[in-house]
């Protein structure tokens, strides 16, 4: 992240600097490791769900079937942020390109940004060769209008979406972000129904911990998770050691659900802030009392991040018993 971040939950920047250091160090072995350990984990995975798979050729038992289109994948819906960008690179290292089909899926026809993105992640990986003519990006914003004309259509004012996301007030680009969402995971359960394969899970430990993601929508409805115990600053660092391209890794975080969206700005705390507290609360199972004597951290914030963690407990029952990527920390 090549901006200096500004910390507003602590008294002291030194306080930030070491806690980012701690939660860095859970994996003594460092982070080359821990990527080549993830790897290998996606590997061992597809090889379970496919027992007779060739990685490096894709032959499976699939291959009595007529069309060359099914066959064993690992599917994921690459929007271009930090967190598919990286599972992307993971898949592929793990199992090749031919055996990975990252879709993208623009919910808003000005989202250039996240479909730009995505395209450089595909032509670094050379994802757009070879893909036998399934598509790679899916346009699911006429399905989002339709939502929206179907709820204006009601005449009722509280299920009312208006014309487009820029006509929108907070509450109604949320529900349209939201159901864009799980408009995209019904697109990625269809491919794996029509050509097989398997929905790798993108979200990280402080989303989940925080409750940003989609009640049956992304990233939380997946096959198996890949950064389900890690925080966004280790997917960063990952990021390095894949040679991720600089510009996806200097971009903010973001839903995508409407223009200028960001974690940061939406929640008043820069990313390292949110790991810091996600870590604290839930890892070191620390109070906001404690934590503000502790470490001169904002007891209000800590409050909230409490609240969102105990009123989004709902989501994370979804989580229960799928299968992840499993790392122990010293």
């Amino acid at each position: 992240m090549a901006n200096e971040p500004q910390y507003r939950h602590f008294k002291d920047q030194q306080t930030v600097l070491m806690l980012i250091a701690e939660i860095k160090q859970r994996y003594a072995f460092g982070y080359t490791t821990l990527t080549n350990k993830v790897i290998t984990q996606i590997k061992h995975y597809f090889q379970a769900q496919f027992p007779d798979a060739d990685p490096t050729s894709g032959r499976s038992r699939f291959d009595n079937k007529k069309s060359p289109l099914i066959k064993p994948k690992l599917m994921l819906g690459l929007s271009g942020g930090i967190d598919s960008t990286v599972a992307t690179y993971l898949a592929v290292k793990a199992v090749g390109k031919a055996n990975v089909l990252a879709v993208s899926m623009p919910a808003r026809p000005d989202d250039f940004q996240s479909l730009a993105h995505a395209k450089l992640v595909r032509e670094a990986l050379n994802l757009a060769v070879d893909n036998q003519g399934i598509p790679t990006i899916v346009d699911i914003s006429p399905i989002v209008q339709a939502h929206r004309e179907a709820m204006n259509q009601t005449h009722i004012a509280e299920l009312e979406l208006n014309a487009g996301h820029m006509m929108q007030n907070t509450e109604q680009r949320f529900r349209s972000g939201n159901f864009g969402s799980r408009i995209r995971v019904a697109i990625l359960y269809d491919f794996k129904r029509a050509i097989r394969g398997r929905v790798l899970g993108t979200g990280n430990k402080t989303e989940l911990c925080q409750g940003y993601g989609t009640k049956y929508g992304t990233p939380l409805s997946y096959d198996f998770g890949l950064f389900d115990q890690l925080y966004k600053i280790d997917i960063y660092e990952m990021a390095k050691v894949l040679n991720v391209p600089q510009i996806i890794i200097d971009t903010p975080p973001t839903t995508g659900y409407f223009e200028g969206q960001t974690h940061e700005g939406e929640l008043g705390a820069s990313i390292e802030e949110q790991d810091i507290f996600a870590y604290l609360l839930f890892e070191k199972r620390l109070t906001p009392e404690e934590i503000k004597t502790k470490y001169g951290a904002s007891l209000d914030f800590a409050r909230l991040m409490q609240k969102r963690y105990e009123v989004s407990a709902h989501k994370r029952v979804l989580n229960e018993g799928q299968q992840c990527v499993t790392l122990e920390a010293r």
